[in-house]
């Protein structure tokens, strides 16, 4: 029947890989057991009952525990000394995880050599980092949307292209660096094509990245196209009836093919006509 806070031990409480801005794992423990020192408990109505609650804000791994003992010196131990608490209903209560931080994405390439917004002459490769404290090869979610909308590759099609840029991504590809939460993967976009990039990362907490962050001087991060292959010129005339070697006595008409995917006429083309009379 006689409660006071004091007879209330938080010392179950541990804190761990703190993720929160400028508080230490001792600085959330802390904060943690003033909260409930500072708590006001409810007693139900005619009952022995008294509630109060706790709340669990900052990001970091928690182990929780809860011993009392009231006034006659009785505790809530078992016989060898371990806490018997009811927890309902409740999910994972003993040891669990705060995190309310995204993933953090940061992509850059070892060619940014761009040509008219958009256009690469040589490959390029693509290092991907991703930051942050949950991640784990068995159950980090990577979906990366590789869109292929053509190539010049003999012998591959779109859907190949993507599955060879997508085992680049595999799980087993991802390096920790320097036992930080970065980890990093490299893709090589070495086939001829046009390429949309999306990256979405989903980490345990179900935490998913918003936005895709490009090292500064990036060219065309998200979407590209990759050409390594000349253009074909051709010039057909249709008079060749030369005398004395170059001397036509009727006009002629040149008919120019030019064999290129990436052409635009209005950019790609110098054509350079020089004519001389006696004037």
């Amino acid at each position: 029947r006689y409660f006071t806070d004091s007879t209330l031990e938080l010392s179950g409480i541990t804190v761990k890989n703190s993720n929160a801005d400028k508080k230490t794992e001792e600085e959330i423990r802390e904060a943690l057991t003033a909260q409930l020192e500072k708590a006001r408990w409810k007693r139900k109505k005619e009952t022995d009952t008294y509630t109060a609650e706790l709340v669990f804000t900052e990001d970091a791994e928690y182990t929780f525990d809860i011993q009392c003992t009231d006034l006659a010196g009785n505790d809530n131990l078992d016989m060898e000394g371990n806490t018997i608490v009811d927890y309902g209903a409740s999910t994972v209560p003993t040891a669990f995880v705060i995190d309310k931080t995204a993933p953090v994405v940061r992509v850059s390439y070892n060619n940014n050599a761009v040509e008219n917004n958009k256009y690469f002459a040589k490959e390029r490769t693509a290092t991907i980092t991703v930051t942050d404290r949950y991640f784990t090869e068995a159950a980090f979610q990577l979906e990366p949307t590789i869109v292929v909308t053509r190539t010049n590759e003999t012998g591959k099609t779109n859907e190949s292209i993507r599955q060879d840029l997508e085992k680049q991504l595999a799980k087993e590809n991802w390096k920790r660096v320097n036992h930080t939460d970065s980890y990093q993967v490299t893709v090589t976009y070495q086939a001829e094509a046009d390429y949309a990039f999306k990256l979405v990362c989903t980490d345990l907490a179900d935490n998913q990245n918003q936005t895709v962050n490009y090292a500064e001087g990036t060219k065309a991060g998200a979407e590209f196209v990759i050409d390594k292959t000349k253009p074909v010129v051709t010039a057909v005339f249709n008079n060749n009836q030369a005398v004395n070697g170059k001397y036509f006595t009727d006009s002629r008409t040149v008919t120019i093919t030019i064999v290129e995917h990436n052409f635009d006429a209005k950019k790609g083309m110098d054509i350079v006509v020089q004519a001389y009379t006696d004037e």
